[in-house]
């Protein structure tokens, strides 16, 4: 008994067992058998698939992409991208001389104005240095002791110059008492320089002991103290670092170049924090003005990006380091979805 065909499904069969034999060959049935395997597995499965397709399509429910934040994004909003505050500005308080810390003035969460001091080191050898240089600025009785040697100075010249005048004593004597009165008034100069020097001297003191007292640079909070009192100190490490709240900076690192270009420094973009809870029913934060004051002038060549730096005010000294949702203006959005 001869074997199937490979291709022969359990349908073909009974077809072919059904044909009747009388004028055909046994060749000629399994051409038909062939083809009727042909038509029942390829045209009947692609019309199958085709109509399963169809259906798929109908029955399909069209999404949007989630924002940033987990939620979909609506069309009023016109959110078009994410990114993560970097708004945290610490301003170092370093001392600008190498000494030992004497008194520490604040601790950490103090809040500090502009020019608050926040340490002093110990400065008992520049005080008494400027107390000295006080002193030799204070030129009053030694001007006073001046001029009443120049006086008297004078006195001697005139008599000296009246009696050579009346036939008696010499030309030397007058000659002499002269210059001698011509020295006296120019040390009467001298004294008033040196009073000016010595006070000069005592004012570049008091800058070094201005020095010694490590005020902060910025309004903000004491986030960090990295000595103790007795501890020494240099010009090469912050002795206090104090966080700059108002404003707060947002940097975005991953806005195309196309995007970027249609921005200006100075122009307003929305921001608001972004809501950790991913629910769309969940309360979303106001969003706020904040103003674009840097746009970096290089590309990155990898990637294509420009970094912008952002402006928000913050008067309610809400924390840094929280992540934002940026709203960016409607002409520079498509471009950065397209980027996307």
């Amino acid at each position: 008994m001869s074997r199937k065909p490979a291709f022969m499904t359990p349908t073909t069969a009974n077809l072919i067992r059904r044909r009747p034999a009388r004028g055909r060959s046994f060749r000629t049935d399994w051409a038909v058998a062939g083809v009727l395997a042909c038509v029942l597995g390829v045209v009947l499965p692609g019309g199958l698939r085709a109509e399963e397709s169809q259906a798929e399509k109908a029955t399909s429910i069209p999404t949007a992409p989630l924002t940033a934040s987990g939620s979909l994004p609506s069309a009023a909003e016109e959110l078009q991208r994410a990114v993560t505050s970097s708004s945290k500005l610490f301003n170092g308080a370093f001392s600008q001389q190498y000494g030992l810390v004497e008194k520490i003035n604040v601790k950490r969460g103090d809040s500090v104005k502009v020019g608050a001091i926040l340490v002093e080191l110990d400065s008992a050898i520049e005080k008494a240095q400027y107390d000295y240089y006080m002193l030799q600025a204070d030129t009053s009785l030694q001007m006073s002791a001046a001029q009443q040697e120049h006086q008297l100075a004078e006195v001697r010249f005139a008599r000296a110059k009246d009696i050579f005048a009346k036939g008696g004593g010499n030309k030397f004597e007058v000659e002499e008492t002269e210059a001698d009165a011509a020295v006296k008034r120019i040390t009467i100069d001298i004294r008033k320089r040196e009073g000016e020097i010595a006070l000069a001297q005592a004012r570049s003191q008091q800058a070094r002991i201005d020095q010694m007292r490590i005020k902060s640079p910025v309004e903000g909070i004491v986030s960090e103290i990295h000595f103790k009192e007795g501890e020494v100190v240099d010009q090469n490490k912050a002795v206090i670092e104090v966080a700059q709240l108002d404003p707060l900076y947002i940097e975005m690192k991953d806005i195309p170049h196309q995007t970027v270009a249609t921005l200006k420094v100075g122009q307003s973009i929305e921001v608001r924090y972004r809501s950790t809870n991913l629910s769309d029913k969940a309360p979303q934060s106001p969003w706020k003005q904040a103003t674009i004051n840097f746009i970096s002038p290089l590309v990155d060549e990898a990637t294509g990006f420009r970094l912008i730096r952002l402006q928000m005010p913050n008067p309610t000294l809400d924390p840094a380091g929280i992540e934002v949702d940026v709203r960016l203006p409607a002409v520079a959005a498509p471009l950065a979805q397209a980027a996307q």
